[in-house]
């Protein structure tokens, strides 16, 4: 292998390696605030249930 390219191999593999670690980031936490909203759900469905039966 040419030692010219071997650099820019690495930082096109690095370039790579930041976005996919990004993308898993986001992926993550994304998934945090939707796990974060379904547990507060059923608090909230119950608290609209029990203010309807008093309409």
């Amino acid at each position: 292998m040419d030692k010219a390219k071997r650099p820019n191999e690495l930082e096109q593999g690095s370039a790579k390696l930041k976005r996919l670690v990004a993308e898993l980031s986001l992926g993550n936490l994304m998934f945090k605030d939707i796990a974060s909203r379904n547990r507060s759900l059923p608090r909230l469905q119950g608290i609209m249930s029990q203010s309807t039966n008093l309409i």
